[in-house]
């Protein structure tokens, strides 16, 4: 294992756009280990700390004065434990998210609001605005993250995550509609409605503790009619769920089946 080099006495300067830390964060750490972070290039700087987009003139300036430029997993590697990169491990379930970090949750959230966030899990181990509820655990130290939904609006704030800019995710909310048709007799049915999304899970015969079934042309139709004829109702909101999957998984066709299979057993 190589051996972890000091930030005592350096002079770092910070430049571009980074993947696991943000810049407030790489200041934070480079100070907390004896470092500095400075702003401008000069003679004395140790070394250049660079991300993506760094800017043009300060390459320029440090090829310039023969000052070292080294990345992030370079910095990582060399002045950080990679077995504790003092970096605090998120997990969103209903994401499929596992061990990300506050870096993966920019965009929406600043910086600021981040550490906001982080100072409250430190002194009250829990933290929760409209979108997320954070609770971490004393012992293990691990945070774990619970969407709040009930808005639609919630699909929007996720995808501002940075983690997300390349694979934005789609949310399937389920209603179920109960009635009556035609001839008096009890019906029930499952809509579902995929944001942003090309396709859309089909509509399902069955109510909300019925077995479930993929319905005919001509039973659609009858749905369409009762609906538009105010014979079934959307039930109460109660039983709306939501479901989230990055945009590149989606296939209606295979989420459906998956759906059905897991649907309270009902269809097992």
């Amino acid at each position: 294992m190589n051996t972890k080099e000091s930030l005592e006495g350096k002079a770092i300067v910070i430049s571009g756009v980074f993947e696991k830390y943000s810049r407030k964060e790489l200041k934070t750490l480079i100070v907390e280990e004896g470092g500095k972070a400075s702003s401008s290039i000069s003679k004395n700087t140790s070394f250049i700390l660079a991300g993506d987009k760094m800017g043009p003139n300060k390459k320029l300036k440090a090829e310039k004065l023969n000052i070292e430029i080294i990345g992030e997993e370079e910095f990582i590697n060399r002045f950080l434990n990679p077995s504790d990169e003092n970096e605090e491990k998120i997990s969103i379930s209903e994401l499929e998210l596992e061990d990300i970090t506050f870096s993966d949750l920019l965009g929406l959230y600043t910086e600021d609001e981040i550490s906001e966030i982080k100072n409250e899990l430190a002194s009250e181990g829990s933290y929760y605005d409209d979108w997320m509820e954070f609770g971490k655990d004393e012992d293990s130290g691990k945070i774990t993250v619970y969407l709040i939904t009930g808005s639609f609006e919630i699909i929007d704030q996720i995808n501002e995550m940075k983690i997300c800019e390349n694979d934005p995710y789609i949310m399937i909310v389920k209603d179920s509609w109960s009635g009556e048709n035609e001839d008096g007799e009890e019906v029930g049915y499952i809509s579902f409605e995929a944001l942003y999304a090309d396709e859309e899970p089909p509509v399902l015969k069955g109510g909300e503790y019925d077995k479930k079934s993929f319905m005919t042309k001509s039973e659609l139709n009858e749905f369409n009619e009762l609906c538009e004829n105010e014979s079934v109702y959307m039930d109460d909101c109660k039983y709306q769920e939501f479901y989230f999957l990055k945009k590149s998984q989606y296939n209606p066709k295979e989420w459906i089946e998956k759906w059905l299979s897991e649907d309270y057993g009902h269809n097992k």
